[in-house]
């Protein structure tokens, strides 16, 4: 999947191409990430991947991967239970980024069963 971002600084602006970045599945939830160097924006897939990209070159600045509980609200881990990673995995349904200092900014990611990342 493709995430297209667009620089804002003045309407006529507004749809020039400046980064075209690749994501490791379907894009559910993009937002953008405030601070002091605005312009980074994150994107959340339907593969478990929050990635968090560079505005001018799309160069991926951090990855992570969500959490997933099972029906027990046990944690299962990406790496070594794949199987059960993606079949407990709830889509991803809301996504936002609050500017908690100077240089720090907290991404909350919301699921459709009600989990919080």
């Amino acid at each position: 999947a493709h995430i297209l971002a667009s620089g804002q600084k003045k309407w006529h602006h507004f749809m020039n191409l400046r980064a075209a970045v690749m994501t490791p599945g379907d894009v559910s939830q993009v937002c953008n990430v405030p601070g002091k160097r605005s312009g980074y924006f994150a994107a959340a897939t339907s593969t478990g991947h929050l990635q968090v990209f560079h505005p001018n070159t799309g160069d991926i600045v951090f990855e992570s991967r969500l959490a997933a509980f099972d029906g027990k609200g046990d944690q299962t881990c990406p790496d070594t239970e794949k199987e059960a990673y993606f079949e407990s995995l709830s889509p991803v349904t809301a996504m936002r980024s609050l500017q908690v200092r100077r240089n720090e900014s907290k991404i909350l990611v919301g699921h459709a069963n009600g989990d919080l990342d």
